[in-house]
């Protein structure tokens, strides 16, 4: 299944995802990181759940919004043209080429990345590679769905111009941050697909802390009035 639109054309230099960005004291795009040894994958019950406008729903317990045509997720094979193939590993994945997919993360992290991979169509003479109409993004918003920043990581994920193709292909994108004020990852463009999340640097949503805080002082209180 392959869902991009007639390609645009446009140059690109093959930058493989092996590369690893270090993490500065400022906010950084992550290639390449192992998965968290709690990364979460995006299965659903392993039932597709597409839609062709926008649409909210849940997945893996993060609730996400899309603005167009996405899947979450789908759970059959996905071919990337030159970009390698994935079989029966379920995904999130923007199935228009233009749709953004808005994930929420339940709480505020510095890191947030992912397994991911979109499409991509090389001559077999190594000529020009073509994306779809949006290059895919990645993007970190804040608890009030501020652009903390955002990635363009067209090149990051290439796969082979020969024609070559390897099966699961892909990597982990994602970024980090030196504090923990990402509430939200976004990711979209040229049928971008994502099969897992890894987050790190948590933060309690406020929700979450008013409930400590009420438990908190229930036990005092409760101290003080058997002290009584």
């Amino acid at each position: 299944m392959f869902f991009a639109p007639p390609p645009v054309k446009r140059g690109a230099s093959l930058v493989f995802a092996s590369l690893l960005l270090s993490v500065s004291a400022h906010a950084d795009l992550i290639v390449g990181l192992p998965p968290a040894p709690n990364s979460i994958s995006f299965t659903d019950g392993g039932i597709s759940n597409c839609s062709a406008a926008g649409t909210t729903g849940t997945d893996a317990g993060f609730s996400i919004t899309t603005d167009g045509a996405a899947c979450l997720p789908y759970t059959g094979g996905l071919s990337f043209v030159d970009n390698g193939q994935w079989f029966s590993l379920p995904a999130l994945i923007d199935t228009s080429g233009t749709t953004t997919l808005t994930i929420k993360l339940g709480g505020t992290y510095s890191a947030v990345w992912g397994f991911m991979n979109y499409a991509l169509v090389c001559p077999p003479d190594f000529g020009e590679c073509s994306y779809g109409a949006h290059d895919p993004t990645v993007t970190a918003l804040d608890i009030n769905k501020n652009v903390l920043e955002t990635h363009d990581i067209a090149g990051f994920l290439n796969g082979s111009s020969s024609g070559d193709v390897d099966f699961l292909a892909g990597d982990t994108v994602g970024i980090s941050r030196s504090t923990s004020d990402i509430a939200y990852l976004q990711i979209g463009g040229d049928n971008i697909a994502m099969t897992n999340i890894s987050l790190s640097g948590s933060t309690p949503e406020p929700s979450t802390i008013t409930l400590f805080a009420f438990a908190a002082g229930m036990i005092v209180w409760r101290l003080r009035t058997r002290r009584a």
